[in-house]
């Protein structure tokens, strides 16, 4: 009986300091790893977190008087990505934000099982605003990649829903499934990868 009081004491206890810990530690680990989009300082290098979302930001690899690739040209050299897992652990999709194209236009794009091919679509519903439809680029090592230039109207969109759904294209079977993925957070992580990228 004893043993057990003591337990209930000590496990009360943990729980306390637990809950009292950001209190003592106002720059715990959480400070260390989240950044601030206005803490992301133009021409960043390297990788932060903001909030849930992932920045890396390559270095510019230019000689003096060289020119820049083509493929580097095309894309920035920034990226914000976001994972998301099943209950085992399990990657299971992966969305991403880029600049690309020769008018830098805010790109899409989701990593997801390989159930489709090109020419299919990747549809992400944002509730009852509407949704967005990504265009299948290809499929290879295990996992297929839908890529689409978003309109200021659909980064609106976008940037207005909390959470989606991705709808998957048809397998073989005719059978499609969907996942849940969040989407909080994302304004001020693309906020930072614009402060990144000039």
């Amino acid at each position: 009986m004893r043993d057990t009081i003591v337990g209930a004491v000590l496990a009360v206890l943990f729980l306390g300091l637990l809950f009292a810990a950001p209190r003592f530690l106002p720059h715990g680990i959480e400070a260390m790893n989240l950044a601030e989009p206005a803490q992301i300082p133009p021409g960043f290098t390297g990788t932060r977190l903001i909030g849930s979302w992932d920045l890396a930001c390559a270095p510019v690899r230019t000689a003096a008087g060289a020119q820049q690739p083509d493929s580097q040209k095309e894309a920035g050299r920034c990226r914000m990505a976001r994972g998301y897992r099943a209950q085992n652990g399990q990657l299971v999709l992966a969305v991403a934000f880029r600049y690309a194209g020769p008018q830098k236009a805010l790109t899409m794009i989701v990593r997801f099982p390989p159930v489709g091919r090109q020419g299919q679509y990747l549809l992400v519903r944002l509730g009852r605003q509407g949704g967005l439809r990504l265009p299948v680029f290809g499929c290879a090592n295990g996992s297929c990649v839908a890529v689409g230039a978003l309109i200021p109207a659909a980064q609106s969109l976008l940037l207005s829903a909390s959470a989606a759904q991705v709808v998957l294209p048809p397998r073989a079977d005719g059978k499609q499934y969907s996942i849940g993925i969040r989407l909080d957070g994302l304004a001020p992580a693309l906020a930072g990868m614009r402060r990144a990228e000039l």
